[in-house]
């Protein structure tokens, strides 16, 4: 038999489930901030596998999923243990935004990870988080979305060159059990990556501990689409049954092959304007290097520059919002495997 599972002071007995709030940290009035925490431990011996959703406040993909996928399992015949948290970041869902804007610094949650128990509000949360939910976790399935300003559709592993060779394997396994024709960005990532703060992303942390953590990044600007939930739902089934929790889970109903992408890039535009896209900018679409995704116009309608294909490419992402500053993020290609 499993043995009992404490996560932030409540034990949560073998083959029984707990629902509750727990505290991790204080507005300037002293009202408590909390985050819902959700956790089953199986009958049965297993791994622990954690579920994070909303680490940015405009994402919703994981707070519609993950409760559905803590519904359709059962801890009496559960192999192992699930530490659900919907939302992660509480001080960027309360105002609807990426960062936390209560925070001082406006920190992005998912760039200090472990975080550090001195530090900002946000930092503080962080380390509350990885202490309590993911040090205890064997795996992480970290549920992302485009946020307001985008639409993706795709499942993210990358990290660094030490990372990936602790937990990059596990990492593509786990992308491949969630399947479904989902493109996989799995670049390693670079300098400049580091330098925007990426080494502090989830997954990377999680990795960096030998826990191998992926994110999937399905929905954006700013609702919930139940298609897109359902395929997120019946893909992290898939990966809890490949990891032993479970015996069965949804078949995949996408019969598109899943491309590995080891390269990825954003188009991003040199001017300001408004995006004008053609047909091909659409989510999963297949295209040539070269093809033109969108125009970007200034006031007067004149075509400022035409953002094209870099290689070869999958699209993972494209723009929701239609106005850009220079170098914003547009449409996020992944280069087809050779």
């Amino acid at each position: 038999m499993t043995k009992p599972l404490t996560v932030f002071g409540q034990t949560t007995q073998p083959g029984q489930s707990s629902r509750y709030r727990a505290k991790v940290s204080e507005l300037n009035d002293g009202t408590e901030v909390t985050v819902p925490v959700m956790v089953h431990v199986g009958a049965q011996d297993g791994p622990t596998v954690m579920l994070s959703g909303a680490i940015h406040g405009d994402e919703y993909n994981g707070p519609a999923s993950i409760p559905r996928i803590f519904d359709l399992l059962d801890p009496s015949t559960l192999k192992g243990a699930l530490i659900a948290v919907p939302v992660m970041n509480p001080f960027s869902y309360y105002t609807r935004e990426r960062c936390a804007s209560l925070d001082y610094e406006h920190l992005n949650l998912n760039r200090i990870w472990p975080g550090d128990a001195n530090g900002l509000p946000t930092q503080r949360l962080a380390h509350a988080l990885f202490s309590q939910c993911v040090e205890q976790s064997d795996y992480v399935l970290d549920y992302h979305e485009g946020g307001v300003a985008f639409l993706a559709n795709y499942i993210i592993l990358g990290g660094t060159v030490e990372t990936k060779k602790k937990v990059g394997d596990k990492q593509l396994e786990m992308a491949r059990w969630f399947g479904d024709g989902m493109p996989v960005d799995d670049a390693t990532i670079g300098e400049a990556a580091i330098r925007m703060g990426r080494a502090g992303a989830l997954s990377e942390a999680a990795g960096s501990h030998g826990i191998p953590a992926i994110g999937i990044e399905i929905g954006g600007a700013g609702t919930v689409w139940p298609d897109w939930v359902e395929r997120s739902v019946n893909g992290s089934l898939r990966i809890l049954k490949g990891l032993g929790l479970i015996d069965s889970a949804p078949a995949e109903t996408n019969s598109s092959d899943q491309i590995i992408c080891n390269t990825t890039t954003w188009l991003r535009p040199s001017h300001g304007g408004l995006i004008r896209p053609y047909d091909a900018a659409q989510i999963h679409a297949i295209i040539d290097q070269g093809t033109p995704l969108a125009d970007l116009l200034d006031p007067f309608g004149n075509v400022l520059e035409t953002l094209s294909a870099p290689f070869d490419s999958v699209i993972m992402d494209t723009r929701f919002i239609s106005t850009v500053m220079p170098g914003d993020w547009t449409y996020k290609c992944g280069k087809l495997p050779s």
